[in-house]
């Protein structure tokens, strides 16, 4: 359920949810319930009620838009409580705060913080140490003596499952209608892909990804060879010749990308056929993709 939310304080679950006049008195509003048996159920015409009604009309009493999908969670000192509901024709989430649930005096903070527009989500609590590991992110993604990632030789072969040669184990698998031939995978432009492995590309700042291609004469637009997080080569395929063999090289460094012709998810709604996939933890030099090109990795 995205518009009911519980949380314990003391012997008594508090239930936050977004009501139409079924529990409280007004429209499009948040009732304030509470009861020791998380498992309590109020059905239509029970009486008395399982859940105690708490509060109602909470942000009608605030001046606010009408509210769904809150979320509880205490403060880090423990005196306050706050619940995010989102003013969904407005601002998105906003943070109602008060200092007891058995006796609350909602307010609305004047100066507060938030992402644009948030919308139904959840807070989690983290201790400080596991802030400071989440602050200073994972470790790069390990390379090979050459700063090779991943290297997939896609020609010949048998099984979903594609061998990484850089000696890092990142084993790629085949998904959907892709088949394999001497030639390399063979794409049919729909949704087969070649599924690369989680966190290829974490911790870097640069990056280098090359794959020869042979793009089909009945490839249509718009299509993808690949995609690196936001990242894919889809303006470069556009201008490269049908029926020919392609080393496309893509570099990003300095947050600048730069694609070379003859550059996780690869080769979805692409027609062709790919031999040769490499990923680089750097942003190789021109003269390094000039014997890229000529078959030299």
């Amino acid at each position: 359920m995205i518009d009911s939310t519980v949380l314990r304080d003391g012997e008594y679950y508090y239930r936050l949810t977004t009501d139409e006049k079924v529990i409280g008195s007004c429209t499009r509003d948040i009732v304030l319930e509470r009861s020791k048996d998380l498992r309590a159920v109020d059905l239509p015409g029970t009486g008395p009620r399982n859940w105690e009604l708490v509060d109602d009309c909470i942000r009608t009493g605030l001046g606010t838009d009408w509210v769904e999908g809150p979320t509880a969670f205490k403060s880090n000192d423990g005196s306050k409580f706050y619940v995010f509901m989102d003013e969904t024709p407005r601002r998105g989430y906003i943070p109602f705060v008060t200092e007891s649930l058995a006796n609350p005096n909602w307010s609305i903070p004047a100066d507060y913080q938030l992402p644009a527009k948030p919308r139904h989500g959840t807070v989690l609590p983290v201790s400080k140490a596991e802030l400071e590991r989440l602050r200073q992110g994972p470790p790069p993604v390990r390379a090979n003596k050459k700063d090779v990632v991943a290297d997939y030789d896609l020609a010949g072969g048998s099984g979903p499952a594609v061998a990484d040669m850089s000696g890092n184990g990142r084993t790629a698998t085949i998904r959907g209608d892709v088949t394999r031939s001497p030639a390399g995978l063979v794409f049919s432009g729909k949704n087969g892909h070649l599924q690369l492995p989680d966190n290829l590309t974490t911790g870097l700042d640069q990056i280098t990804v090359s794959a020869q291609v042979w793009i089909d004469p009945a490839q249509q637009a718009p299509h993808s060879l690949w995609n690196l997080g936001t990242n894919n080569a889809e303006d470069t395929l556009k201008a490269l010749p049908r029926g020919n063999w392609h080393t496309v090289t893509y570099t990003l460094s300095n947050s600048t990308a730069h694609p070379f012709d003859n550059n996780v998810e690869f080769g979805r709604h692409f027609h062709g056929k790919v031999r040769r996939l490499t990923v680089w933890n750097r942003a190789l030099t021109a003269q390094e993709i000039r014997a890229v090109q000529n078959g030299q990795r």
